[in-house]
């Protein structure tokens, strides 16, 4: 196998994102709002079985009821890994890692 050296890698890096980019067309498209906090709920089997799509529902109604709609959203995502913690979620910015979550816990989360 052969190595990068870091020129190459970076070579490498600018020679692919010319390529892609106007390709994926990444441009902001307007009225589609740009949220600030992700909140990732695992959303695996072991999740699942300690409430996790419970826990998802009264985050989402915690964010509609303080009319946060458009700064936070609720993303269910594959299994994290920590099924014996669940149900488990990361918040970013800030990669902040919640675990053994109930859903009457979305109230001082989404405070």
């Amino acid at each position: 196998m052969s190595r990068l050296s870091p020129d190459s890698l970076k070579k490498l890096h600018q020679d692919m994102a010319s390529f892609l980019a106007p390709r994926l067309k990444l441009e902001f498209t307007p009225g589609v709002p740009e949220y600030p906090y992700h909140l990732l709920v695992c959303g695996g089997t072991g999740c699942h079985a300690t409430r996790s799509l419970e826990v998802m529902v009264r985050l989402r109604r915690e964010i509609e009821g303080r009319g946060l709609q458009e700064k936070a959203l609720v993303i269910e995502t594959g299994c994290n890994g920590f099924c014996a913690q669940g149900p488990v979620m990361t918040v970013y910015p800030g990669g902040i890692f919640y675990q053994y979550l109930k859903p009457e816990d979305a109230v001082e989360i989404i405070q």
